[in-house]
């Protein structure tokens, strides 16, 4: 039991920087199960009741888990009910439900996340999609913007903001942005798929097609 609550103790030594850390039972487990068996196994008979017993425990326990992660829908609703003020808990259940189409909620979580912790860029990005999603765009404009503010090597959030342009008529801006995009991944597929449909949309056809077969 000394080997457990000392395994135990690494962890208010050693500061988590994310919320699943279930490595950090292992070492101490070593202690628990040893001193499990030696208690509990008096005799070889004794031993496998023991055994059978952590069986079946374990068993209906991962049986009652199996729900939880069914998606990232139910894994993350689950996990912001034991920890509402965790910044990535409320990121990762705002990206699930914008991906579930679940948009008015979505904001909702990724509002609470960007509440405790406004530094984290691809937080903003997911926003900026979700505003776009509701149709509100001057919002997911500025969501954008924040993001490449902290990140200006995210490729994706620009071809979005070079998308949400071409949706606005702006195809000018459009073109510029989508060529910082793939000034920095030339390999971007969505990127170099939006700046052909720029393009076209501005009447540079030839321009456009090749961009598409470029894509």
């Amino acid at each position: 039991m000394g080997v457990f609550f000392a395994g135990l103790a690494i962890t208010f030594l050693v500061p988590l920087n994310v919320l699943v850390n279930e490595h950090r039972l292992y070492l101490p487990l070593f202690g628990a199960i040893f001193a499990l068996v030696a208690t509990l196994g008096q005799g070889r008979r004794g031993i496998i009741r023991c055994g059978w017993g952590l069986a079946v425990i374990f068993f209906l326990l991962s049986w009652q888990r199996n729900h939880i992660w069914h998606n990232e829908l139910t894994l993350w609703s689950n996990a912001v009910n034991k920890a509402p003020h965790a910044f990535r808990v409320q990121s990762n259940l705002g990206l699930a439900l914008y991906e579930q189409g679940e948009l008015e909620q979505a904001r909702e979580a990724l509002e609470r996340a960007l509440a405790i912790n406004p530094h984290y860029a691809r937080t903003w990005s997911n926003l900026g999609l979700v505003y776009e999603g509701l149709r509100q765009y001057a919002a997911a404009e500025t969501a954008y913007g924040r993001a490449l503010a902290q990140r200006s090597d995210l490729v994706g959030t620009r071809a979005n903001l070079g998308g949400l342009y071409i949706g606005l008529g702006r195809y000018e801006d459009a073109i510029e942005e989508l060529g910082q995009a793939l000034t920095r991944d030339p390999h971007s597929v969505v990127a170099r798929t939006n700046l052909g449909l720029a393009h076209q949309r501005a009447g540079r056809l030839a321009e456009a097609v090749a961009e598409y077969e470029r894509a």
